[in-house]
């Protein structure tokens, strides 16, 4: 009965269906140039969660977050980016000093190009009922309320880009280590750099429908990073040895193309081993506060 309650919750608030229907449209304009490329997003929810079986050690970043991040880009293909998060949530409540992640660095845009693909220009949207079936037993639970938008298919040409980047990275939290069975809540300071690739996606296309004229756009960086931390401070001593060298990858999308309040949505997935706390995933969603 719960799963059956979860899951026309779940279907009430996410169900999205999606049908192409044949219209006339012309496409007035095509320019990805005209997506913002300067950003500052301000993220109210952020968790880290471990991946790992950490038998003796507890992973120190898990909890919620939140926090700044931002990228601008200088003229030349230049940028700088950074981000400060703090934790409030996790055991990091449970020391003296604020849990910090603060990062800065740079990036230099080093290939671009455009090709053309397939982007969805909404026509219309409008409330509907769907059918809730059980997976397990196929026996029809009820309907729930869902939005359906209708929507176009056309070719625009989309900007690829290609940067190198890297920067330093700090982090400040709590880890608890597990000695001889006892575990001993500790503090670490973690001091590193990071180097790696990021490839960015956008478009940015108005087209005319029959009675109105409509804006598509897409922004979506993916990034992939090695980190070395040579300075660690610990305020007890760890039980394993733990390797300085690690790596994260990861997805930092915004929703241009969406109306209202949907428009300065931004998320971020990331996954990737921490050099002294192991395999970590991470999940985070805020607004767009500043965008040039």
């Amino acid at each position: 009965m719960m799963k059956a309650i979860i899951l026309i919750v779940l279907v009430g608030f996410t169900t999205i269906s999606f049908s192409q229907e044949k219209v006339q449209y012309r496409i007035l304009l095509d320019s990805a140039e005209l997506v913002p490329k300067s950003y500052i997003d301000a993220y109210f929810f952020n968790y880290e969660g471990s991946m790992s079986n950490q038998v003796n050690w507890h992973k120190a970043a898990e909890g919620l977050r939140a926090g700044l991040q931002g990228e601008f880009v200088l003229p030349g293909g230049l940028g700088v980016e950074g981000m400060v998060f703090a934790t409030y949530s996790g055991d990091e409540k449970e020391v003296s000093k604020l849990p910090m992640h603060v990062e800065a660095g740079a990036f230099k845009k080093i290939k671009s190009k455009k090709k053309g693909q397939s982007i969805k220009v909404p026509i219309r949207q409008f409330k509907t009922k769907v059918d809730v079936v059980s997976k397990e037993s196929g026996r029809w639970l009820g309907e729930v309320d869902a939005v359906q938008t209708n929507y176009i298919e056309v070719t625009a040409q989309k900007l690829f880009e290609s940067n190198l980047r890297g920067g330093v990275t700090f982090r400040n939290s709590s880890y608890t280590p597990s000695i001889e069975g006892n575990k001993e809540l500790g503090t670490q300071t973690n001091l590193g750099v990071y180097g790696g690739m990021s490839f960015l996606r956008k478009a940015h296309i108005l087209t005319q429908l029959k009675d109105k004229s409509t804006v598509s756009a897409e922004y979506m960086k993916i990034y992939v990073d090695a980190i070395f931390y040579p300075v660690v401070a610990y305020s007890t001593t760890a039980t394993t040895k733990k390797s300085p060298i690690g790596f994260r990858t990861g997805v930092n999308g915004k929703l241009p193309g969406m109306k209202g309040w949907f428009a300065k949505m931004v998320y971020n997935v990331e996954f990737g081993l921490l050099p002294l706390d192991g395999w970590y995933w991470g999940v985070g969603i805020g607004v767009n506060v500043f965008k040039k």
